[in-house]
């Protein structure tokens, strides 16, 4: 009897966000015009290290690659609520010299 699994994705953090790219750019290195490997690899590290649990064998090639860029999405989202000023000082914006008026009135 096949067990049913539910998957939920996350975000990568930032360590293994750099290793992802230094195991990319290893790759590309050695095989600079494999772009299939490449992907197999990206696949395969995402799945092997962010999701260990999950169930491969019994996914298909289009759940791993959806996994993958929504995982890649997640990594990209920044919480903006959990990092305090993050909105005032971003972009290099005027807006922080507008907090600082105010806060001195």
């Amino acid at each position: 009897m096949n067990e049913e699994y539910i998957l939920e994705c996350r975000g990568m953090n930032f360590d293994e966000y750099c290793k992802l790219e230094d195991l990319q750019k290893e790759y590309q290195s050695k095989h600079p015009d494999d772009k299939t490997g490449l992907g197999r690899l990206n696949l395969n590290y995402v799945m092997h290290n962010i999701y260990p649990d999950a169930p491969v064998e019994r996914m298909t090639v289009g759940d791993v690659s959806a996994v993958f860029a929504r995982t890649m999405e997640l990594s990209g989202i920044v919480h903006e609520d959990e990092i305090k000023n993050l909105k005032t000082a971003s972009a290099g914006s005027t807006s922080a010299a507008a907090i600082a008026k105010t806060a001195a009135k």
